[in-house]
Order: structure tokens, then C-alpha cells, then sequence
């Protein structure tokens, strides 16, 4: 990842010296996704908090709801489930309003995630399945292939009878 955390921060020098709020946004949600896979938590929490502000600042509601889905990832990779399902669901509430089906399906899947770490197996498979519907409306492959996984994942789980 140094590489293309090396690219972002060159490309954020040059959204910081022109202004573009927009692009700063973007990089440092892209900065926080690099320390978030890196094992660097606090970091990619700094990043994208700082990501978030900006896109509220300037009313990004789609962007801003993508940094909410990685901030729900961040707060997942560190075992908290519940703060991260709290802000999957903001980011499923905003999506929805702004008819963003992309979005929404990313998010639901993290919520799917976020209830599969707390133990919830049958709100993991209907967010899942939530998810699924949202991103073949968006046709979203990269979101149904997440959902289908995920689905397969707790069909594998499930005792048979």
C-alpha cells in the first residue's frame, strides 16, 4: 500500500494548494482506507473523521456517506461492532435519502458485517440480503459479489436440517 499512499498524499498536496475541498476529501478517505489495511486504526480514524468534516462542510452528502461506511469498517476492524453498526445505519439513512442505491448497498453490507461480529446471523443474512437488492438496482457488481459471499458465508454456517 506505500505506493499508493505515496500517490495520495502528492495528490493531496495538490488539492490543498489549489483549494479543491473536494479532493482533499477523497484523498484522505483514501489515506484512512491505506492505515485502516495497514493496521494503523488511529490513523485511518484521524483521516477519515477529518474526510467526514469536509464533506459535510462542503455537502457532499454521497461522499459523505461512503466515509461513514469506512469509518463503519474501521470501527469493525477493531471489534467494535456496535459503534460501527451505529454508523452504518447513518449511512444507510443518508444514502436512501439521497438515492444513492451504490452507496446504500455498501453500507448495508457493513451493517451485515457489523451484526454477524455481534452474533446476530439473521440480521446478517436480511442486511445481506438488503444489500443485494440495493446493488443489482445500482448494478453494482463489486457490492452483489460482497453480498453473495457473505450470503454463501452464512448458509455455510447454518445447521443443516
Amino acid at each position: 500500500y506505500g505506493q499508493a499512499a505515496e500517490y495520495s498524499c502528492q495528490a493531496m498536496t495538490l488539492f490543498e494548494e489549489t483549494g479543491d475541498r473536494s479532493g482533499q476529501a477523497n484523498m484522505l478517505a483514501n489515506l484512512g482506507d491505506v492505515d485502516r489495511l495497514s493496521g494503523r486504526p488511529d490513523d485511518a480514524d484521524d483521516r477519515l473523521h477529518r474526510a467526514l468534516a469536509l464533506c459535510r462542510d462542503i455537502g457532499d452528502r454521497p461522499s459523505e456517506a461512503s466515509v461513514l461506511c469506512r469509518l463503519g469498517l474501521t470501527a469493525l476492524a477493531r471489534g467494535h461492532a456496535e459503534p460501527a453498526a451505529r454508523l452504518f445505519r447513518e449511512a444507510v439513512d443518508l444514502a436512501r435519502g439521497i438515492g444513492k442505491c451504490a452507496v446504500e448497498a455498501e453500507a448495508l453490507n457493513g451493517l451485515g458485517e457489523a451484526m454477524l461480529a455481534m452474533g446476530d446471523e439473521g440480521k446478517a443474512r436480511t442486511y445481506h440480503s438488503a444489500a443485494l437488492r440495493a446493488a443489482v438496482q445500482a448494478d453494482d457488481m463489486a457490492e452483489q459479489t460482497r453480498a453473495h459471499a457473505r450470503l454463501r458465508r452464512l448458509e455455510r454456517r447454518s445447521p443443516t436440517p
